[in-house]
């Protein structure tokens, strides 16, 4: 499995209806093999295949050996779920080049990168669960970063509400990964981003070029509501 456990539960078999124990590790490399196989079956019942984003085993693999961190979620002996976090230091897709960071902070740069639940599994609001579990362990490890930024593409609802409940907002809409629009979410790695509430606004979901317009002018996406986003000023 992996380096230790650092939570553990119960969950419910979307398929049987039975409750299972879960534990939760940091893992190492040895869990590569699983990990893409785990993968390779959650791309297979996504709908749109735009809305995710795999690792390779190159991406995986550096994880693992110390350029980020991914935790897994085992039912019994069975990888349910697992999520990563990747230091992407000067690499060209550090998302701290598509909001203007400056370079000498690109290696205090975190990514929140790929989340993955088996079918079988959903329902128990692991994603979310996951975000809190790895970040806890993020927060506990050694590290020097300072920027939080991951992307979401504009139709995964789940992953839009998972963002902002951690206090993240979207900083930039752009086409990433072979031109596939994606929203850009930031928020230092210590503290949520604050708005100012008098100044929201309520745009809609699709209107794209109006929310680019709107970040120009020191907006940032705050809120996620069906077929509309709330933007507001960030405070300084």
């Amino acid at each position: 499995m992996g380096k230790g456990m650092i939570a553990e539960g119960r969950l419910r078999h979307q398929q049987t209806g039975q409750e299972e124990t879960y534990t939760v590790h940091v893992l190492s490399i040895e869990a590569l093999e699983e990990l893409q196989a785990m993968q390779w079956k959650v791309e297979g019942h996504v709908s749109d295949p735009s809305t995710l984003q795999p690792l390779s085993e190159e991406e995986f693999t550096n994880i693992l050996k110390g350029e980020g961190l991914l935790i897994g979620v085992y039912a019994g002996q069975t990888l349910a779920a697992f999520r990563a976090l990747w230091y992407p230091g000067h690499h060209i897709e550090n998302l701290g080049r598509d909001t203007g960071l400056p370079e000498s902070e690109w290696e205090q740069v975190v990514h929140q990168e790929i989340s993955c639940v088996l079918p079988e599994y959903r329902g128990n609001g692991l994603q979310k669960k996951m975000g809190v579990w790895i970040m806890d362990a993020f927060q506990q490890s050694s590290h020097d970063k300072t920027h939080l930024f991951c992307t979401v593409h504009p139709d995964n609802p789940g992953s839009l509400k998972d963002k902002f409940s951690q206090g993240m907002v979207i900083a930039a809409v752009k086409e990433k990964y072979a031109g596939m629009l994606r929203y850009i979410f930031y928020r230092p790695v210590s503290s949520p981003v604050h708005w100012d509430e008098s100044t929201a606004v309520t745009v809609r979901q699709r209107d794209y070029d109006e929310q680019k317009s709107l970040i120009e002018n020191g907006y940032v996406g705050v809120q996620w509501h069906p077929s509309t986003l709330l933007f507001a000023k960030k405070q300084p």
